[in-house]
């Protein structure tokens, strides 16, 4: 049983409501948390060893990493995007009829915007290939089992609302924005001979999670853009959890796709979500396919070095107009520690303010309206220090962040700025580095990470995220077609997109077919993440004048027919 102060009504209600906060807690906390919060108060468990608390605002202090540490505040994710499937192998795989493989006997979940359940793409013979829905945003009707919000729709009620004329009035689930639509099209969706469409596993089975959009409390927290799409962290994780629900209760293999990603985090691959990840894509018939981001060129990744104790590294950060505030994060490995100071673009300096661990920092300018919040966390994550500052009002111009070094070790850090949907303006770092910004969680070690090249042009895509992560794990694993890629869109008419989900998209559906193959077929009954990657690099395309693994391209771009033939001989 769950513990929860409040009612199950009123559960339902705090996990969406604007009123209650979101806090992420590890089970082995819980019962010394609960003795530390008021008593109204709902727990949902997420799965492996989280959950999440919802607590009234009102009887909590805002966030901050001082109050709350920072694992437990929800970090804020972006969607990863602005004739691929030949060059991908996948159409000679799904036209080899010794092969026979289109994804049957496989479930494709997507964690994304929703899906246009009415578009032809998704149906065969006028009957869905969803088997459910997961609408977080809807509350009318009844969630899935052990999740106190959203509605789950089945497949006879998705069923029944294809053959009325009003299906909205029976299912009322929708995808507004379209990048779920487009994602579930190019991993999943049936062939349209009609506008020269298939996707990559037709024959798929499909379970969709429509995030809710992340609450305003913490939107104020990470200060990110009016008009940016954001989803939490918990509540992409409880999606996670349904899927794998889903998974066991059909007793079918799973492919999942994620095509979001943020700058947050440590970049290692490790805590809330990327443990959630690493620990289902282990499950034997699992296999998690995420996107690497779209940062690299973006000028939100900096790495520092200080050549001796005692050194000062000066970080730059050019700042644009209206920008309303943002966070930047400061990661080191332990036992390396530093500090910071500030120069404002006016010219005042604030000195080396002293690494407290427990409480926020609140600094204050003479010269300008911007407040500047600095927390020193501890050693617990990821075995990592993290400097977490956070600009609020910040002049526009050029901002000093004074890095200085107070045990030396190697001298290196990494800071980051936010994913580019969540800035208001130009704001960047002086001096970037294009390495090391696979969006999180793409760093998950488990996961097959995939970045995007041009298939036109054999090009990579000019932002697809790069490796490897902190802790030098090699990320992305592999590449695919992610410019231009053509797909089904909203109100049933097709369209472009460019960006590494698309890529992602397509390398899950490529996922499905190894399923099928070894799973459905009984020829790798064992397969899980990690099989399914190696399987992938098995078959890759590598140019001969290149080492591999590298930073940009992985192992190579997915060649599915190539593993096949690799396979049999």
């Amino acid at each position: 049983m769950q513990p929860m102060a409040l009612d199950y009504d009123e559960c339902r209600i705090a996990a969406v409501s604007e009123d209650y906060l979101d806090v992420i807690e590890e089970f082995v906390d819980l019962f010394y948390r609960q003795s530390n919060i008021p008593e109204d108060f709902c727990w949902q468990a997420i799965g492996y060893r989280y959950g999440v608390f919802y607590v009234k605002s009102e009887d909590m202090p805002p966030y901050s990493v001082g109050e709350y540490g920072y694992s437990r505040i929800p970090k804020l994710f972006a969607l990863q995007d602005t004739t691929s499937l030949e060059a991908s192998g996948i159409l000679r795989v799904q036209n080899q009829p010794a092969l026979n493989l289109k994804g049957q006997g496989v479930l494709v979940g997507i964690i994304d915007t929703g899906i246009d359940y009415t578009n032809p793409v998704f149906q065969v013979g006028g009957r869905t290939r969803i088997a459910s829905i997961w609408d977080q945003t809807i509350q009318t009707g009844e969630p899935p089992a052990g999740i106190v919000y959203g509605t789950e729709y089945g497949r006879d009620e998705i069923d029944r609302a294809l053959q009325s004329q009003d299906p909205f009035s029976v299912v009322p689930s929708r995808d507004e924005n379209g990048h779920g639509t487009f994602m579930a099209g190019i991993a999943a969706g049936g062939e349209d001979p009609d506008n020269n469409f298939i996707g990559a596993a037709p024959e798929s089975t499909i379970v969709a999670v429509k995030l809710k959009p992340a609450k305003r409390n913490l939107r104020d927290f990470y200060m990110i853009s009016e008009n940016a799409t954001a989803f939490q962290e918990n509540d992409i994780a409880l999606g996670i959890r349904y899927l794998i629900q889903k998974r066991f209760e059909l007793d079918m293999p799973m492919v999942i796709l994620l095509g979001v990603g943020t700058n947050s985090g440590s970049h290692t691959g490790v805590k809330v979500l990327g443990d959630v990840i690493n620990s289902t894509a282990s499950m034997r018939g699992n296999a998690v396919v995420i996107a690497a981001g779209n940062e690299a060129n973006r000028g939100h990744h900096f790495r520092g070095l200080v050549t001796q104790q005692g050194g000062v590294e000066n970080v730059e950060i050019r700042v644009g107009e209206n920008e309303r505030g943002f966070v930047t994060e400061l990661w080191a490995n332990v036992p390396e520690t530093y500090a910071v100071g500030l120069i404002s673009p006016s010219g005042e300096r604030v000195p080396m303010i002293p690494a407290r661990i427990l409480g926020t920092q609140v600094i204050r300018f003479a010269l300008e309206a911007t407040v500047v919040t600095v927390d020193y966390s501890s050693m617990d994550i990821a075995g990592s220090q993290l400097i977490f500052m956070r600009f609020e009002r910040p002049t526009a111009g050029v901002w000093t962040v004074q890095v200085y070094n107070t045990q030396y070790f190697t001298g290196q850090f990494d800071m980051w700025l936010p994913v580019t949907e969540f800035l208001t303006g130009e704001t960047v770092f002086l001096r970037p580095d294009p390495n090391i910004t696979v969006t999180t969680p793409g760093g998950a070690a488990n996961a097959i990470t995939v970045g995007a090249y041009n298939h036109r042009n054999q090009s990579l895509y000019l932002n697809s995220g790069r490796g490897y992560t902190r802790s030098n794990i090699v990320k992305p694993d592999i590449v695919a077609p992610g410019v231009s890629v053509y797909g089904p869109g909203m109100m049933g008419r097709y369209g472009e997109r460019t960006g590494t989900s698309v890529a992602a998209a397509q390398v899950a559906g490529a996922a499905a077919l190894l399923l099928t193959w070894g799973v459905v077929y009984g020829n790798d009954d064992d397969m899980n993440s990690n099989t399914v990657k190696s399987y992938m690099v098995l078959g890759a395309k590598r140019d001969p004048n290149m080492p591999y693994p590298n930073r940009e391209w992985g192992y190579g771009k997915l060649d599915l027919y190539n593993t096949f033939q690799n396979i049999f001989s």
